[in-house]
């Protein structure tokens, strides 16, 4: 018996959202097309296609490129939901990270 049927919780699958998937659902968004999408990140039609289809992948150099020119966050680009994505912004910055070397008296 699994620790949910024990406690009676409710299972949940989570879907995943490939790059894909993303630039897809960007770009009907936005009413355009695969060419328009093209010219405005600079590549063909056909590698649209292909990243629509994920038959394709983008090095994170250029993924870093496609976010900047659509105007939206790479996590979000990359599969997180929006909500995620600003939240994941929101605490990286409030994080302060302590210094790796610690002063006498000082913790």
């Amino acid at each position: 018996m699994s620790m949910e049927e024990k406690h009676n919780l409710p299972v949940e699958e989570v879907h995943y959202t490939t790059f894909g998937e993303r630039l897809r659902e960007i770009r009907e968004d936005r009413g355009m097309s695969q060419t328009e999408l093209a010219q405005k990140l600079k590549t063909t039609k056909q590698m649209i296609s292909c990243y629509e289809l994920n038959q394709r992948s983008p090095r994170i150099e250029l993924v870093k490129k496609y976010a900047e020119a659509l105007n939206v966050p790479l996590d979000y680009l990359l599969g997180d939901t929006e909500a995620e994505a600003i939240s994941r912004m929101f605490w990286t910055r409030k994080k302060k990270k302590k210094p790796f070397y610690k002063r006498p008296g000082f913790w």
